[in-house]
């Protein structure tokens, strides 16, 4: 899915700097993260591949689809303060106006309790992204081969 208005800025991704902190959340990373990324890895939803703590510009996202440009985050405790929920807020501002990334937020407990609605969930936003770079994408002309 491409997209020139947010091309410019794809470089600022997985910088080297937080190299080793992606590698620390992912080695200590929660059970519900272990519990969604075992339906999200292996192109299991609608074949759309997912990286696992990927850094764009100063954040580092949970769950990642570069195709579709969809962030899903898992909350825990720590997001439900007014802190947590402004910064949130700013972060979901910058992906969007920045990268055009979509974040999708889910609690912790809920990748236990719903796990089916939440691959329900992804899988729709992975086809509407999909519908929506296809209708925006030019349509290449067919042009006629000569013939000998």
């Amino acid at each position: 899915m491409e997209d020139s208005q947010h091309d410019k800025k794809e470089y600022s991704h997985n910088l080297k700097e937080r190299k080793e902190i992606r590698q620390s959340l992912r080695t200590h990373g929660t059970s519900a993260e272990a519990m969604l990324w075992k339906m999200l890895k292996g192109r299991q939803m609608d074949g759309a591949k997912f990286r696992r703590q990927f850094s764009i510009g100063p954040y580092i996202l949970d769950f990642y689809c570069p195709e579709c440009r969809i962030c899903v985050e898992l909350d825990g405790d720590g997001h439900y303060s007014a802190d947590g929920y402004e910064h949130d807020q700013k972060r979901n501002t910058y992906l969007y106006e920045e990268h055009g990334i979509t974040t999708l937020r889910y609690e912790n407990k809920d990748v236990f309790k719903f796990p089916e609605t939440i691959c329900k969930q992804i899988c729709e936003v992975i086809k509407e992204k999909r519908e929506e770079a296809s209708n925006t994408t030019p349509r290449q002309e067919s042009v006629p081969r000569r013939t000998k």
